[in-house]
């Protein structure tokens, strides 16, 4: 673990600090974020940084989090540099706070299980060919 770089709240330590001000940076990438992530959350991928910085006032505590805390784990020292500001990584990431039963966004695409709609395609080709016969 590099928590000696940047030190790992839960996600409870992080709700806490997310009220008292703190700030959630998710460094997913945007296609990973579109189906769902933390109200009020930054985005700055790690495909961006270190450009397109968030504007955060210096004196709010960062947290930085991912889907599961493995890539913010494995990029530590690179997020540590990346602003000046207090950081934290969260452990465990966004499956962490969906643990705790903490509110998220999600986004419903309509996409449905392609096994489901090839299975529904197939029952409306019976249903017709049940028809026509």
């Amino acid at each position: 673990m590099n928590s000696s770089i940047l030190p790992n709240l839960t996600a409870s330590q992080a709700q806490v600090e997310t009220d008292n001000g703190a700030i959630l940076i998710d460094v997913r990438e945007t296609g990973e974020t579109a189906r769902q992530y933390i109200e009020g959350a930054e985005l700055w991928p790690l495909s961006q940084m270190p450009n397109g910085k968030p504007n955060i006032n210096r004196k709010k505590t960062i947290i930085y989090l991912c889907a599961s805390g493995a890539r913010t784990n494995r990029n530590a020292k690179k997020l540590a540099g990346a602003m000046p500001n207090k950081s934290y990584m969260m452990q465990g990431g966004l499956m962490a706070w969906k643990r705790a039963k903490y509110p998220i966004k999600q986004i419903d695409t309509g996409d449905t299980n392609p096994l489901i709609k090839i299975v529904l395609i197939g029952g409306f080709i019976t249903l017709v060919a049940m028809y026509l016969i």
